[in-house]
């Protein structure tokens, strides 16, 4: 479970830098020795996502695995490593860890309960204007914070706004 010259990754930091990404060990807030994994949630271009439970304290994460030997994946891993390392801000997800196991990379985020935005598709679906401006305004604090940041989405859809307990999420994989 070493990254490249031997740093464990379950010892980097959440917010660490590049430069300290391949040169120190430093401590994460969860390390995939802590978590049993379940099952597969989703999958992505250059990813899939299962869920996992930390054996201790019982919280439940998303764990994001990039394939190493895909040079795609690999430099959308680094990318997203590298989003992940730099935002603070709470309309986005969190990392909270990230591993190396058998030619795959891990990264730990916190866990969205209620999935993406797209059920909102289903006409069935019936959300009060109260609950909507909720949602939108927090879409729009996330991008706001990545203008900011000078950062673009180049993937605003729904699939791609997560939610826990009615709170929204932008998921920033496509970021560059």
């Amino acid at each position: 479970m070493t990254a490249t010259n031997n740093v464990p990754f379950h010892t980097m930091s959440p917010r660490l830098s590049l430069k300290r990404l391949y040169g120190e060990n430093i401590q994460l807030e969860v390390a995939f020795t802590d978590l049993i994994l379940g099952n597969r949630i989703g999958q992505g271009a250059c990813s899939s996502v299962n869920v996992a439970r930390h054996k201790r304290t019982g919280e439940v994460y998303a764990i994001k695995m990039f394939n190493i030997y895909d040079k795609g994946q690999a430099s959308q891993l680094y990318n997203e490593i590298l989003l992940l390392t730099s935002f603070q801000c709470d309309c986005l997800i969190s990392l909270k860890g990230a591993f190396h196991d058998e030619g795959s990379i891990g990264v730990i985020l916190e866990y969205m309960d209620k999935g993406s935005l797209e059920f909102l598709m289903d006409e069935k679906i019936d959300i009060s204007e109260r609950v909507m401006a909720g949602i939108s305004f927090q879409i729009l604090w996330g991008l706001g914070y990545l203008h900011y940041e000078k950062q673009i989405h180049r993937d605003v859809k729904a699939g791609n706004i997560l939610m826990v307990r009615l709170l929204s999420y932008l998921h920033y994989s496509w970021l560059q």
